[in-house]
C-alpha cells in the first residue's frame, strides 16, 4: 500500500491491489496447508496399515507354528510314543491288604 502512494497512485487502485494480494496470499497458502495435510495423513495411514500387516503376519506365523506342533504331538501319540516325561516311570504298585487273624 505504502508503494502505491510513493508510485503516486490513488487510493483506489492501492486497496484494490492489496486486496488481490491478500487473496492471493490466502489460496496459496490454503492449496500448501491441504497438500501439507493430506501428505501427513497419508503417511499416518501407510505406518498404521504397516503395523497391522506386520501384526497379521506374527499372528499367522505364531497360527503355523501351533499347528505344527499340535500335528507333531497327534503324530507321536497315533505311532504310540511314549511322552519323555512317562519314560522310565513305573506305576506305582499297591501293597496287598493284610490278611485279618
Amino acid at each position: 500500500m505504502g508503494l502505491n502512494v510513493v508510485f503516486e497512485n490513488d487510493l483506489g487502485t492501492g486497496l484494490v491491489h492489496a486486496l488481490i494480494a491478500a487473496l492471493a496470499f490466502t489460496v496459496l497458502t490454503r492449496w500448501f496447508m491441504r497438500k501439507t495435510y493430506t501428505a501427513l495423513h497419508a503417511s499416518l495411514y501407510e505406518s498404521q496399515v504397516a503395523a497391522a500387516r506386520k501384526a497379521q503376519e506374527e499372528a499367522e506365523a505364531k497360527a503355523a507354528e501351533e499347528a505344527e506342533a499340535a500335528k507333531a504331538a497327534e503324530a507321536a501319540e497315533d505311532q504310540g510314543a511314549l511322552e519323555p516325561e512317562t519314560m522310565g516311570v513305573e506305576d506305582p504298585v499297591a501293597e496287598p491288604e493284610p490278611i485279618p487273624a
